[in-house]
């Protein structure tokens, strides 16, 4: 028997679990198919203030809108919770799955990149569930008659609505209700609890029924848990492991990494106060750059971008150029734009060391949306050095060209070993003379070596 009670307590546990990821998975799709799939944080900040502003809209201004729709501001607040629940559930949903990452491996490192930050969401979502609450008491307490509701009791109130524009779009017992429920989430802050110690009512509100006593502490709970529990516990949790990978920077980039979007903006503006001293941590620099390269996210291309244009009185030096070179081509797709740029950027300042562009240029032209071949023909005009004479070489010889591309072509091949620094090696000048050859033959369209060769005597 004791036995059998032990299996089906576990059974029931396991019921009670799965209904539950049940509901939250339910929720959690709710919540990204309402604009929390958008990957970008501003846009998403914006589509989901824009989401609740028209609920809020159409619930206090214009309600008679409802009407050639069947719906009532019931069914707003309604939705305007569900809303609130679902925001909630993706935040949370998404966190524990970039708990649960292996960054280490590639796979890890591919599925970090796909998690959202929904922080700001859960945050607006909270704050709009705090202002749900007391226009569902309002509407709600029409048909359900547990409180006393006299705002025109309360001086304070009257003051208010005449001295105020608030009470032109929201009636009095919106307002009426609005305080009651503040006065109600101020209790379940310790410093803040003067209103109950002293019984001071600033609302017109007052529970008539224990029915009403009990749905003003499940609101305090709500405020107390939902808000101040869940959202800002999770919000100072997230901000403590990213202070942690900031402090840990001169060890290793791993928790950096880890944490994922969330250290983004905080990582970037450490980095660009070490650039700025003069006694550079160069490990931090190092580990943080990698660390930005290793979060895979456009963001973080971004503020790679950013850091890289700095302070137009300071330049970055040869080695910083090429952590940042590499982290952009370890982000690969999202930092295409970026890596084109950063390409641009090192060929207009032909007086640069060329390491940055030695460790850039290959993952740059590994993707074929990024072929700016006027840009290249420049690089390669330059003669910077032998390896990137060669990686260009090759990679042209791929290229369909203008009619003007190509004279531009013929006029430098032939004495483009010529031009190569001076230091550089007769071999190395050879292979760089080989390969000019092979492209004078894919420009020619002849045949074979012999043809380039014919051509590049010609020229």
């Amino acid at each position: 028997m004791p036995n059998n009670s032990g299996q089906m307590a576990q059974l029931i546990k396991r019921v009670v679990a799965g209904v539950f990821w049940l509901v939250l998975t339910g929720l959690r799709w709710i919540g990204l198919f309402a604009f929390g799939f958008l990957q970008h944080r501003r846009l998403r900040i914006v589509a989901v203030l824009a989401v609740f502003g028209s609920l809020f809209f159409f619930i206090l201004v214009a309600p008679q809108y409802l009407d050639p729709v069947s719906l009532n501001i019931g069914h707003l607040i309604i939705v305007g919770f569900l809303l609130c629940a679902a925001y909630l559930s993706a935040w949370l949903t998404e966190e524990q799955k970039r708990s649960t990452i292996d960054t280490d491996t590639d796979a890890g490192r591919v599925a970090a990149r796909k998690v959202r930050d929904l922080r700001s969401t859960a945050l607006i979502s909270g704050l709009a569930m705090c202002f749900l609450i007391p226009l569902a008491y309002w509407w709600f307490d029409t048909a359900n008659q547990y409180f006393a509701v006299g705002p025109a009791e309360i001086p304070f109130l009257q003051d208010f609505c005449d001295a105020q524009t608030a009470c032109t779009f929201m009636k009095a017992e919106q307002v009426s209700w609005l305080v009651y429920c503040l006065q109600l989430y101020m209790t379940a802050l310790p410093i803040l609890d003067a209103t109950d110690a002293y019984g001071w009512n600033f609302s017109g509100v007052e529970a008539t029924q224990d029915t009403a006593r009990h749905l003003a502490f499940s609101t305090r709970l709500v405020f107390d848990f939902v808000l101040l529990t869940i959202i800002f516990g999770g919000l100072r949790d997230t901000q403590q492991k990213i202070s942690i990978a900031l402090a840990r920077l001169q060890d290793t980039s791993e928790p950096a990494v880890r944490v994922g979007q969330p250290i983004i903006r905080p990582l970037g503006k450490r980095l660009k106060v070490e650039l700025a001293e003069t006694s550079q941590n160069k490990q931090v620099i190092e580990n943080g750059i990698e660390a930005l390269g290793g979060v895979k996210r456009r963001e973080a291309a971004d503020m790679l971008w950013d850091i890289l244009q700095g302070d137009p009185d300071r330049k970055l030096n040869t080695d910083d150029r090429v952590l940042i070179g590499k982290a952009l081509a370890s982000i690969g797709a999202p930092a295409a734009r970026h890596l084109k740029l950063y390409v641009e950027h090192e060929i207009a300042q032909p007086a640069n060391n060329t390491r940055p562009l030695e460790a850039v240029l290959p993952a740059h032209l590994s993707s074929p949306a990024q072929q700016d071949v006027d840009a290249l023909i420049k690089l390669l005009k330059q003669a910077r050095n032998s390896t990137i004479s060669k990686i260009l070489l090759v990679y042209l010889r791929s290229i369909s060209f203008r009619q003007d591309q190509k004279a531009e072509l013929r006029s430098f091949l032939p004495i483009l070993h010529t031009k190569l620094p001076s230091t550089t090696r007769d071999r190395e000048r050879r292979i760089v003379q080989g390969d000019a050859t092979r492209l004078m033959t894919h420009i020619s369209g002849k045949s074979g070596f012999f043809g380039g060769w014919l051509q590049l005597r010609r020229a």
